[in-house]
């Protein structure tokens, strides 16, 4: 390795600095895309039964919020096509 020059100091940090922020997004990009495969079903294997079970209510959980959505959205489509059926109705 060759010394560094006075001016070159700062560069090195920085590049030292980025790419440990490069190394660490790295890694969370790994451990979601994990978690991900996982919430499909996927490498599953080595899971104790807690970690399944924590794994199942966030999908139950998720699967609610779901469900919930898809209430509102029809019950608001409802309303729509009854209020357009009133308006036709009256014209």
């Amino acid at each position: 390795m060759t010394p560094m020059a006075e001016g070159d100091a700062p560069v090195a940090i920085d590049s030292e600095v980025e790419q440990s922020k490069y190394t660490g997004l790295n890694e969370q990009l790994a451990e979601a895309t994990h978690g991900l495969r996982q919430m499909r079903g996927e490498d599953l294997e080595g899971l104790s039964v807690e970690e399944l079970h924590q794994m199942e209510r966030k999908l139950e959980a998720g699967l609610h919020r779901v469900l919930s959505t898809k209430d509102q959205l029809f019950t608001q489509q409802i309303s729509e096509l009854q209020q357009k059926v009133r308006n036709d109705y009256i014209t």
